[in-house]
């Protein structure tokens, strides 16, 4: 969260949905809306995070990046090569940032398995498989 980042502060939060926008803009401190149009016109916000469904943040990153401002999305960033292509065209058009959150990288039990695998305890590893609800 921007509560956590040097120099960074939430500024707003956009959710379709009033009850959500509203609970989490008094949560953090800030303004709220429901319209993603209001939140990209904004002056005050030089960076959005897209974290909806896989498959809707193309066409959000692509309006954002037009609008000037740096954008986040949750990964997969999109579902096609050829919407994440425009993503990227937008963003290198605007000569602003796209980039794609991993967070889950960041996670206690994901750095754990991540030394395991490192460190040769589990041999030379050929395969691998994971699932995540």
């Amino acid at each position: 969260m921007g509560q956590e980042t040097t120099g960074a502060s939430i500024r707003a939060i956009c959710d379709l949905r009033p009850q959500i926008a509203r609970h989490y803009g008094d949560e953090w401190g800030c303004s709220w809306t429901t319209s993603f149009e209001e939140l990209i016109r904004r002056e005050d916000v030089d960076v959005i995070g897209i974290f909806t469904p896989s498959g809707t943040h193309g066409d959000l990153a692509i309006a954002t990046a037009n609008a000037g401002k740096h954008v986040i999305t949750t990964k997969p960033p999109e579902v096609t090569v050829a919407k994440v292509d425009a993503m990227a065209a937008a963003a290198r058009q605007a000569k602003v940032h796209l980039a794609v959150d991993f967070a889950s990288r960041y996670i206690d039990e994901v750095r754990k398995v991540k030394q395991v695998i490192e460190s040769g305890r589990l041999s030379r590893l050929i395969f691998g498989d994971m699932r995540l609800k």
